[in-house]
């Protein structure tokens, strides 16, 4: 009767699913191959040592069939997604680019943007191959639960919805910039940020980036012509370089810094791998997306941090539009809205597809009765709620990119792929004594050195960050949160 007990059913929801695994011991865990989540296991059992499969709520076909519906995740083809990553990671990483370019002269601009193009690309193949290798891993809170129990759960669950919030945050103080700029500055900033995040929670309602991707289409279109406009209208208005550009230049610690913090949140779109995989029909494709949208990326990154400082010099600004003549640049701001909502819209999204089923479950996720609906839009509802307060309270543009980057950006894209890259590797061989060949001792300590190095420029960026904001402060150049005054927007 014990046995007919604790026999596996064929369909689960999640709750049973979590019901029946809290029930288990840890011996028939350990022999079943699966992990405690937010339960004790005596140690990790990485995913790969049973095959690359997890019974219960990580294994993707068994969520997809016990949450009635969770497969319509699995609906966009890579293109689909190259075109989304692009679109996310174009956006605010661009606007600060010029000011970068400045700081540490446009050749060592050039071998930066390079150098950290091909680590994220690298970092990004890792997170696809964690994916493919431990198939239950949906984001990366299981990461940390696969390897480090339940102390690793709630570390990554906070530092990926910190990195996904930036997003959010990041995109609607933009918003804000913008539609005071379209304004000419006569409308009191708190309500611009208001209907920044009210137009946010509603795209949020979606609830898929399948279903909102042609939004996302558009938004890629709607950056990518108020930059092409900057760098084509500065060389005009200009007329010739600059006379005080650097091929390379120095800058004080807290200066460097944060121009290098501004460059990582530019590659910073890890933060929705996991998200982007699980919503492909075919994951091993990511890749390609991954390539191509990395490649274009770097290409216009680049265009855009050189051209506007050679012509520019070091009176280059952030958010870059503000070169513009007044009423090119109030068009542009205009044209720019249409791009920072949706990508905030995505980062909300990717939000909601982790917490709401945590309280509601996958069956409330894609159910669009009333009940479901109230639910839905009460907990996204409360998310951008306390955003919007948090964002009122932000009277900096650049540094809260800067902060942002190392707080969770850095970690995200650089320092935590690789590390948990390394781990899921070194358990593997040494659990199945497989020989740690020089190839293999090779890659893991290159990922645990990255891992670390990165890990040293994310204290070292909180550290020159904070520095910056108290010093700005000190000088009187930035304003109070919550203020109608939007001097420090609109110039």
């Amino acid at each position: 009767m014990a046995e007919n007990d604790q026999a596996q059913p064929e369909h689960r929801s999640l709750d049973v699913e979590q019901a029946y695994r809290t029930s288990l011991d840890a011996d028939q865990r350990k022999g079943n191959g699966t992990f405690e989540h937010h339960g004790v296991v005596p140690e990790p059992i990485p995913l790969a040592d049973s095959g690359g499969l997890a019974a219960g709520e990580y294994d993707d076909d068994e969520v997809h069939e016990a949450g009635k519906g969770h497969d319509k995740l699995r609906a966009m083809d890579w293109p689909a997604i190259c075109f989304i990553m692009s679109a996310e990671v174009v956006g605010l990483g661009s606007l600060s680019l010029p000011e970068v370019a400045s700081v540490v002269g446009y050749g060592g601009f050039i071998i930066a943007m390079i150098l950290m193009a091909l680590a994220a690309t690298w970092t990004g193949v890792m997170i696809q191959n964690l994916k493919l290798r431990n198939k239950g891993i949906f984001l990366y809170c299981d990461l940390g639960d696969m390897l480090y129990g339940l102390i690793g759960y709630r570390s990554m669950v906070v530092l990926q919805y910190l990195g996904q919030w930036v997003v959010v945050a990041g995109n609607a103080l933009t918003t804000g910039i913008a539609l005071t700029n379209l304004a000419a500055g006569s409308v009191c900033l708190v309500v611009w940020f208001i209907v920044a995040f009210i137009a946010i929670f509603l795209l949020t309602q979606f609830r898929t980036l399948h279903q909102m991707r042609w939004i996302l289409y558009v938004s890629l279109v709607c950056i990518l012509v108020p930059v092409l406009t900057t760098i084509v209208d500065v060389p005009i208005r200009e007329g010739e370089t600059a006379e005080n550009i650097k091929v390379f230049a120095t800058s004080d610690f807290q200066g460097t810094m944060v121009a290098i913090l501004d460059m990582v949140f530019a590659f910073g779109g890890h933060a929705f791998y996991f998200v982007f995989l699980a919503e492909m029909k075919n994951p091993r494709d990511f890749k390609k997306a991954l390539y191509v949208s990395q490649f274009l990326s770097t290409c216009f990154f680049i265009l855009v941090g050189v051209v506007i400082y050679l012509y520019s010099g070091d009176s280059v600004s952030a958010p870059a539009l503000n070169m513009l003549a007044t009423t090119l640049r109030r068009v542009m701001y205009g044209v720019i809205v249409i791009h920072t909502i949706p990508i905030g819209t995505l980062a909300s999204v990717a939000i909601m597809q982790d917490m709401f089923p945590r309280f509601y479950g996958w069956d409330a996720f894609f159910s669009f009765n009333w009940k479901d609906t109230s639910k839905y839009m009460l907990v996204s509802g409360v998310m951008l709620t306390v955003s919007w307060a948090i964002v009122e309270s932000i009277p900096f543009f650049s540094e809260f990119l800067s902060l942002g980057s190392s707080i969770a950006t850095v970690w995200l894209t650089y320092g935590v792929p690789a590390f948990f890259a390394a781990e899921n590797q070194r358990r593997y061989y040494s659990r199945n004594g497989l020989p740690f060949t020089m190839k293999r001792k090779g890659f893991l300590v290159g990922a645990y050195a990255f891992a670390f190095a990165s890990a040293a420029l994310a204290v070292a960026g909180l550290v020159a960050v904070i520095m910056q904001i108290a010093s700005n402060y000190e000088d009187g150049e930035y304003g109070p949160p919550f203020t109608c005054d939007s001097t420090a927007y609109y110039p």
